[in-house]
């Protein structure tokens, strides 16, 4: 296994469903957890390095999403007005 200097970061591709999932726990993880104070400010960044990746996501799935062609109303044909035998 290659091994990664510890001032270069790695990119890997992940769901964006596990990372809703991920996000998630940490929230419910956050209100149940007594945290000490040193943990306060990583765990806070990570939760909102998480909500930033996740509105990205949501700021790409959006301009993917196809926009459907508005359909114009269609005129119905106008009915002449019929004349009476007598």
């Amino acid at each position: 296994m290659e091994t990664v200097p510890e001032n270069q970061e790695i990119s890997v591709k992940l769901p964006a469903s596990y990372i809703r999932n991920l996000y998630a726990v940490l929230l419910v993880a956050n209100n149940r957890a007594n945290w000490h104070p040193d943990e306060l400010v990583p765990v806070g960044k990570t939760i909102q390095e998480l909500k930033v990746i996740l509105q990205k996501i949501k700021e790409e799935e959006t301009k993917e999403e196809p926009e459907e062609p508005k359909e114009e109303p269609k005129e119905e044909p106008k009915e002449e007005p019929k004349e009476e035998l007598n």
